[in-house]
């Protein structure tokens, strides 16, 4: 391996590497360690079909996020609009890109007030 590439490989594993950013996860049921980012900004919703309680709405929340995994270590080829299981919650994919070796997950889940 040329050493262009085999710098870029150790700079992988600096990044995603437990004891610097990475962190365990349960993704589509195997553990691995990834970078999670969520994305402060959340945009609201507001049923008015649903119940009222003095008058409040229920807010539905979007909830946006950015994982970042090595390529080498998923379970299956995710794609984008697959709902996938990530620490037994569910979540939208919505964008997909590879670069190399991680891949780069655009996540969305809903959630309440």
């Amino acid at each position: 391996m040329n050493e262009f590439k085999e710098n870029l490989k150790n700079d992988l594993d600096i990044f995603i590497n437990y004891d610097e950013f990475a962190e365990e996860y349960e993704l589509q049921g195997k553990k691995i360690f990834a970078v999670l980012d969520d994305d402060t900004m959340q945009k609201a919703s507001f049923d008015k079909s649903s119940d009222i309680y003095d008058g409040v709405y229920n807010a539905v929340y979007t909830k946006k996020y950015t994982l970042y995994v090595k390529t080498k270590d998923l379970k299956e080829k995710i794609v984008e609009g697959m709902d996938i299981e990530l620490n037994l919650d569910l979540y939208n994919v919505k964008n997909v890109e590879e670069d190399m070796g991680i891949t780069i997950l655009s996540l969305e889940r809903f959630d309440t007030c």
